[in-house]
């Protein structure tokens, strides 16, 4: 487990929520993939260059906040997550036609 990471999602507004935000992660820590209940995770504002295809885990997931990263791709795996209403990813390092091709709302 990461190390002085409180990875136990809380229950917010009916949603199992993670909030990793304002961390300093460089990575998302293994162990959170493994929250199959997960609907709702934040990992905005550190220092993030990718997010691991393993998010695909996270079926139950409807939003996603990783603004303020150093992302340069998303991984196909975001695609597979039905229930994913809300992405939140500006403040990144991503092309407006790399997003578009991922059918975003461009």
């Amino acid at each position: 487990m990461a190390a002085g990471l409180n990875l136990q999602p809380q229950t917010v507004n009916g949603r199992l929520k993670l909030d990793l935000s304002n961390q300093g992660l460089t990575s998302i820590p293994d162990e959170v993939f493994d929250i199959t209940d997960l609907e709702f995770l934040d990992v905005s504002n550190n220092k993030l260059t990718s997010i691991p295809e393993a998010i695909g885990r996270l079926q139950k997931l409807y939003r996603l906040d990783a603004h303020d990263n150093m992302l340069t791709s998303l991984p196909q795996a975001i695609g597979s997550l039905q229930k994913m209403t809300d992405l939140y990813i500006d403040g990144n390092q991503l092309t407006e036609a790399y997003a578009c091709s991922l059918t975003l709302r461009c």
